[in-house]
């Protein structure tokens, strides 16, 4: 079995978004940015972490940034970004409008991706495949670079491609649905403020 050290962590920016019209990355909960709540609990373990944009405003914030050569072009730029960035082994791509995700999460990720280190190892909850939450492998960054050159940028196809495993954690004991919301629209933005009020002493 290969032994594969804990790789780098990056935060992918959740972008402007057209239901909520701004940035999701900086929305707050509990007066705190969400690609804070992330980096917090991802350096409390010891994993580097820098967050994906192309934006200018996002450079300025306390946290490494690594900038998007390819502006617009979704998550699968933001993960070509990250992989070209580092050359020393996988990268994690999260997303930012999940900001509670726990950490229990990423270790089953990353136990799967020791018994299969050469394809993507992606979240999926209650069924649903989820490619912005994943354990990507460097013989993935060809594969990305060739699908945004053609002027894809749908991430389902290159896992299916790649034979990507789905790591489903709604099955463990662990598992609350709240931590893993992601928002997409203010109603949702709502929901998790409402959960994280009610759950202060948790957080």
């Amino acid at each position: 079995m290969q032994v594969v050290t804990a790789p780098p962590v990056y935060v992918l920016a959740g972008g402007q978004s057209t239901r909520m019209g701004q940035d999701k990355a900086t929305l707050q909960l509990l007066e705190t940015p969400f690609w804070r709540w992330l980096q917090l609990r991802l350096t409390a373990q010891g994993h580097a972490v820098f967050l994906l944009s192309a934006k200018e405003e996002h450079r300025h914030l306390d946290i490494p940034c690594i900038p998007e050569k390819r502006a617009g072009g979704g998550p699968l730029a933001g993960l070509e970004a990250a992989l070209e960035h580092e050359d020393i082994g996988p990268v994690f791509l999260l997303s930012c409008d999940m900001p509670l995700l726990p950490i229990w999460a990423l270790a089953l990720l990353q136990e799967n991706h020791l018994n299969a280190p050469d394809v993507p190892v992606v979240l999926q909850i209650e069924g649903r495949t989820c490619p912005t939450v994943g354990l990507y492998p460097q013989r993935t960054l060809p594969h990305v670079t060739m699908a945004l050159d053609a002027g894809r940028r749908a991430m389902m196809p290159l896992l299916h491609e790649l034979e990507a495993q789905n790591v489903e954690v709604s099955r463990d004991p662990r598992y609350q649905a709240a931590e893993f919301m992601n928002v997409n629209t203010p109603e949702q933005w709502l929901q998790l403020k409402t959960y994280t009020e009610q759950n202060r002493k948790k957080w």
